[in-house]
């Protein structure tokens, strides 16, 4: 018998307060899709942004279902929820923020959150929602989200995590990484996955460049 390795790294935590006391409140699909955003959550600012049908398909129920769950969380208490808009003002995506929870803390939303039509927009002035990213910067964020249960977590953050897509020219997407070894191991390793979610998620056949410290690695396949 093998029991499992806690040192693997390839794994991600939720407070036992969230099951004990909260389990029976949001039942099977709510817990299921609280860990879906735990697995998705930046390590740093406990933020995720995976979409409807990514939820649902990890969750394997309807997207109406993922809605109605992550009402609920956000009622609970247990996530924020927060707009985020393109820099022409247009709806991006919904960041989900999980809110700290145990060992003797209150509550600590993040902004102050109003309810419209079952959408959920934040009003704290320093959140993301008032910042107007780049349609570059909204794209790159998606294929990010996409490709982080792609791979162990080791690899996204030493390759991925400090990358930006910096422009889209016709059928062109250049992609900036942190180092020329970075852009390299990109174009080459990373590369079929890259591409292929950036594929799915614009509906366009891209070619990418990939840029690391004044050095040029171009697409080698496809």
């Amino acid at each position: 018998m093998l029991v499992r390795d806690m040192r693997s790294g390839h794994f991600f935590w939720m407070h036992n307060v969230v099951l004990d006391d909260y389990g029976a409140a949001l039942g099977a699909y709510g817990l299921a899709v609280y860990m879906v955003l735990c697995r998705f959550a930046d390590n740093a600012t406990q933020t995720a942004f995976p979409g409807i049908a990514t939820i649902a398909s990890r969750v394997a129920c309807s997207e109406r279902q993922v809605q109605r769950m992550l009402k609920k969380l956000e009622e609970i208490g247990l996530i924020g929820i927060r707009t985020v808009n393109t820099k022409t003002g247009a709806y991006a995506h919904n960041e989900y923020v999980l809110q700290r929870v145990g060992d003797g803390d209150s509550q600590t939303p993040y902004g102050d959150y109003e309810s419209k039509d079952g959408d959920c927009e934040a009003h704290d002035q320093d959140s993301l929602t008032k910042d107007m990213l780049s349609d570059e910067t909204v794209l790159w964020l998606k294929v990010l989200a996409e490709l982080r249960p792609q791979m162990t977590r080791s690899t996204f953050e030493t390759w991925l995590s400090n990358s930006t897509l910096t422009a889209i020219d016709g059928d062109n997407a250049t992609i900036e990484c942190h180092n020329a070894y970075a852009a390299e191991w990109c174009a080459t390793r990373l590369l079929s996955a890259i591409s292929r979610t950036m594929n799915a998620i614009t509906g366009r056949l891209l070619t990418l460049t990939f840029v690391g410290d004044g050095e040029t690695f171009q697409q080698t396949q496809f």
